[in-house]
């Protein structure tokens, strides 16, 4: 089956944001695609354009060959190159082409070469973006949640954790943290999440040695209310959208693809509330020091993701879910982040400009 035929799927939890390292170029059928290997597995794929559809007759799209060739924008050349990171809307395998190839409606530079790769390009498999406010006043954070849990802070007391919470704060430039208090059998019965620390009567950030005893104070009175449980912190990153890609500049603005990314971490339950969750994200950055945020894409948009709280593999335990279903006071969910947390802030598609 010809190229020509293809199209995209409707939005489901098969279709992805695939990353892919850029190995060179192929042509068939007289099309051209990219080589390359999956981000998540290492495994060899071809990427071919859609060439039906709204994307398909989307003048701004980029094709292949104009990636392969080379091509201007004002005084600035660009050219995708070995080394390189995409990032393939929607793209989906056709079972009817048999030959494991995938169909994209829109390929999303996140680096030309391994240069701009490795000086601008993040990737946390358990970051989540949230945004607040309208056009002219938006904002928007991501937090980028550890992983790792050799790297969460432990303890039974304020005591116990404060010299690795002090180490968090030192290497990080906006740290929050997740703090859980566990029972036991290392199920979560209580957390709350802090991310912001301002001395308003001096007007001035805390140190991180200040940092540290704020949030040791805080952990501790909560593995109080619970005895014979232990704290287990998770650090998280807070890193801001950058300003300029939410201000609309010559018609054009990224605030429409910032929000339709914002609902990919947002899952609607059966009772209609709505829960926050992880996501495996690449980062595209820009600034003096790579401080800002430029582009977002999330591998699987429409997949469950991760609780941030049961980062671990964690569950909650009986003594939690019974606080949730009664009148106890349950602990606030304080990962739905209100305007206050945050200091500074897809149906559209990016540009391919790098991180500068």
């Amino acid at each position: 089956m010809k190229l020509t035929k293809i199209a995209r799927p409707a939005r489901t939890s098969s279709s992805v944001n695939l990353p892919v390292r850029v190995k060179g170029y192929i042509e068939k059928d007289g099309a051209a695609g990219i080589v390359g290997s999956d981000v998540r597995t290492g495994k060899d794929v071809t990427i071919f354009l859609s060439t039906i559809g709204k994307a398909a007759s989307n003048q701004k799209r980029l094709s292949v060959e104009a990636l392969r060739d080379g091509f201007k924008v004002k005084r600035d050349q660009y050219k995708l190159e070995p080394g390189g990171l995409i990032s393939c809307k929607g793209a989906f395998q056709p079972m009817e082409r048999g030959d494991g190839a995938y169909i994209t409606t829109w390929i999303n530079v996140l680096g030309y070469n391994t240069n701009e790769v490795d000086k601008y390009v993040g990737h946390s498999p358990t970051a989540m973006l949230r945004m607040f406010g309208q056009e002219g006043s938006a904002r928007g954070t991501v937090y980028v949640y550890e992983n790792d849990p050799a790297k969460y802070v432990r303890g039974m007391t304020a005591e116990d954790v404060r010299e690795g919470l002090v180490d968090v704060a030192q290497n990080a430039t906006r740290p929050g943290f997740m703090i859980r208090v566990l029972d036991h059998e290392g199920r979560v019965v209580d957390y709350a999440q802090k991310a912001k620390y301002y001395n308003q009567q001096e007007n001035r950030h805390l140190d991180p040695d200040e940092i540290a005893g704020v949030i040791a104070r805080e952990a501790g009175a909560m593995v109080r209310q619970h005895p014979g449980c232990s704290l287990d912190i998770v650090p998280i990153e807070l890193i801001s959208v950058s300003s300029k890609a939410l201000i609309t500049e010559n018609g054009h603005s990224q605030l429409g693809a910032f929000q339709a990314n914002a609902s990919f971490f947002m899952i609607e339950q059966e009772n209609g509330e709505t829960d926050l969750v992880c996501k495996d994200v690449f980062m595209k950055f820009g600034g003096t020091s790579n401080e800002f945020i430029n582009a977002l894409f999330v591998t699987d948009p429409y997949g469950p993701g991760v609780d941030p709280v049961l980062l671990g593999q964690l569950e909650y335990s009986p003594q939690y879910e019974y606080a949730q279903d009664s009148s106890v006071a349950a602990p606030a969910q304080t990962t739905q982040a209100t305007e206050s947390d945050i200091e500074e802030a897809t149906t559209a598609d990016y540009d391919t400009s790098p991180g500068m």
